[in-house]
C-alpha cells in the first residue's frame, strides 16, 4: 500500500495520504466518474424487493459488480489509515 507522505517545515506539520491507492482502486472497479455524496441514500429511504434486480439481465450485471470486493478494499485503506 502506498502512503503519500507531505511534510510543511512551516508549520512544522506532516500529513499522509492514500490519494494514489484510493484513486486506483476507483480505476479497477470501475468508480472513476461516480460524483462524491455527505450520504449515498437518505437514511429515511426504506428499500423492498421492488428495488432488487428484476429480470435475468439485470441479475446477471449485477453478478459481475464486485460491490463486497470494493467496500472491503476501501475499508481497508481506511482502517489501515487509523493505525498509522
Amino acid at each position: 500500500m502506498e502512503i503519500e507522505v507531505k511534510r510543511n517545515q512551516e508549520g512544522s506539520k506532516i500529513s499522509l495520504s492514500q490519494r494514489s491507492y484510493i484513486n486506483a482502486l476507483f480505476r479497477r472497479y470501475g468508480f472513476e466518474d461516480l460524483k462524491p455524496v455527505s450520504t449515498p441514500i437518505d437514511p429515511a429511504t426504506r428499500l423492498s424487493s421492488i428495488d432488487s434486480p428484476q429480470s435475468t439481465m439485470d441479475i446477471a450485471q449485477m453478478a459481475k459488480v464486485p460491490y463486497q470486493e470494493a467496500v472491503g478494499t476501501l475499508m481497508y485503506a481506511m482502517y489501515a489509515m487509523l493505525d498509522t
